[in-house]
């Protein structure tokens, strides 16, 4: 235990059940909350300066859990609750693995800055253990993981999120309480299998003695291995097993899935061409497939390295979500740009919109000229009948609130599927 919060967690063991959940910093409070230590030295100018691990607060982020930086000694602590924590680094990209964050103390002032955003002010969190940490604060969570009831959660998010945000933040949140269930693997090999069919492909749970956990398929397949652990990391892969898995099942690649993993499995993973996933990719993953649908061809490029996957790694998926992102704001800057009454060429539709998409997205020459061709095709088609082609030019035929509605009308048909 790190003498910089010894005093805390023995005044907080006076109320609490407190006990290490992992390494030196993350510690388990009434079995469910957590409790987050980062420390820093003073600095000149009375300035502190930390780092907040991704993989800490990817585990933590269906939790109720604090983040303490302790500024220098056990006198100066900044309390953060989990609500505020998460609001702080909202669409703040991390800086390599970890979310800089830097507080100061300027007079009676206390504030806090993370990369890409404004100072705000923390002072009221200075301290202020009695109030954040009061016994009212982890009772929601006193139950065990296994006991952890979802269909409560799915309530309160149902009046947050629509129905596909509902199933994704549930199977997040099972993800990460089912990897550290031990003594349920079961559960964390069905959630697993779950995850990759929502990545898009075919799984089938297996399981048991000398069998393969899951078995992903689409035109590659792989065997899976759930590693559910209490602790931070996983220390033991048999890979020798997961060869024979292989090639029983007559699989391409090898995958193992756990919290995190030892650099001794890490380095074993290199040397037997294995793939090790940290549920923090996976929840990662999960997170861009609420908005961009995620396919086997796509994450290939994932599956062809070996060893542990990186959040780095997932740079070229996140481009081709905005991509699609620029693509779909496209599609409506074009119907937005047709007039009922004016005829416009192609070339001329393909510079308006390049135009708009370069300030609104900040991509340049995102469409070519034979592919604006074919959305206005698209556009032509019977069910829709949006635009209409007279002469090498293009009008609208309905108003844009009702080019929009039919287009989204047509765009949920089909991602719903027929009946």
């Amino acid at each position: 235990m790190s003498s910089h919060y010894r005093q805390i967690l023995e005044n907080l063991s006076k109320e609490f059940a407190i006990e290490k959940f992992f390494g030196q910093t993350v510690f388990k409070v009434n079995r469910a909350g957590f409790l987050y230590f980062r420390y820093s030295k003073r600095y000149s100018g009375d300035k502190y300066f930390f780092g907040a691990e991704t993989s800490v607060i990817s585990q933590l982020q269906n939790a109720i859990y604090t983040v303490l930086f302790v500024c220098g000694d056990e006198n100066n602590v900044l309390v953060i609750p989990s609500d505020l924590f998460n609001e702080i680094i909202k669409d703040v990209a991390p800086s390599g693995s970890q979310w800089k964050v830097n507080i100061f103390f300027t007079g009676e002032k206390v504030e806090l800055k993370v990369s890409g955003k404004e100072r705000i002010d923390v002072t009221n969190y200075l301290n202020n253990t009695d109030f954040i940490l009061s016994k009212g604060y982890f009772v929601e969570q006193k139950i065990p993981r296994k006991e952890i009831d979802y269909e409560l959660i799915k309530k309160k998010l149902e009046s947050k999120k629509d129905d596909r945000e509902v199933k994704i933040e549930l199977l997040k949140s099972r993800l990460v309480n089912y990897a550290s269930l031990s003594e349920e693997p079961t559960k964390f090999e069905e959630v697993i299998t779950e995850v990759f069919g929502e990545l898009g492909f075919e799984c089938e749970h297996i399981g048991g003695s000398g069998k393969t956990d899951v078995l992903a398929k689409s035109n590659y397949r792989s065997v899976i291995e759930a590693k559910a652990t209490k602790r931070a990391s996983v220390t033991k892969v048999n890979f020798t097993r997961l060869k024979q898995h292989k090639k029983r099942h007559g699989a391409d690649f090898v995958i193992v899935v756990a919290k995190n993993f030892d650099p001794a499995v890490v380095r074993d993973s290199e040397i037997e061409n294995a793939i090790l996933f940290p549920i923090s990719i996976l929840t990662d993953l999960l997170e861009i497939s609420k908005n961009y649908p995620l396919n086997p061809n796509l994450l290939l490029n994932l599956f062809i390295k070996q060893g542990v996957i990186k959040t780095d790694d997932l740079e070229y998926v996140r481009d081709e979500y905005k991509r699609w992102q620029a693509y779909k704001k496209g599609l409506y800057i074009l119907i937005d740009n047709l007039s009922e009454e004016k005829r416009r060429t192609c070339d001329e539709l393909v510079g308006a919109v390049n135009a708009k998409l370069e300030i609104e997205a900040g991509v340049s020459d995102f469409f070519s000229r034979e592919e604006m061709r074919k959305i206005l095709g698209f556009l032509q088609i019977e069910p829709l009948k949006i635009v209409h082609e007279k002469e090498e030019g293009y009008t609208r035929v309905l108003d844009i609130q009702n080019s929009c509605k039919l287009l989204n009308m047509f765009v949920d048909y089909l991602r719903k599927g027929v009946g």
